[in-house]
């Protein structure tokens, strides 16, 4: 009766220590893989988060560079083909040296310009 009950001791031991064992091992690498896949999504989302700043800004510096080309070509135009009798809205080197051409579209109420000083 002894051995028996020794037996079943032991074996209650390998059972409790097996169920024990694998029961805090699949907790652990449960909780490792969820701060890792966490970890992971946090770094996507600050990278993400990055590019598009990087992008946008990288936009707004586009568009700012395509207005200043404008204005560089408008006045090429104007050393190219000098045009003393036409005045030209969007031209700066027109808005400064007929700046009283300007001033009357000022006050022209059907001129789509608002008069805006250009600034070099």
């Amino acid at each position: 009766m002894r051995n028996k009950l020794i037996i079943f001791l032991l074996l209650l031991n390998l059972i409790a220590t097996s169920t024990l064992c694998y029961t805090l091992y699949t907790n652990d690498s449960e909780a490792r893989l969820a701060a890792e896949v966490k970890e992971d999504y946090e770094k996507f989302k600050s990278n993400m988060y990055q590019g598009l700043g990087m992008l946008m800004s990288g936009q707004s510096q586009l568009s700012a560079n395509q207005q200043r080309l404008n204005i560089d070509i408008l006045r090429i135009h104007h050393f190219v083909e000098p045009h003393d009798e036409k005045f030209y809205e969007g031209c700066p080197e027109c808005q400064l040296e007929h700046p009283e051409k300007l001033e009357k579209m000022k006050n022209n109420i059907t001129s789509s310009e608002e008069g805006n000083e250009w600034t070099f």
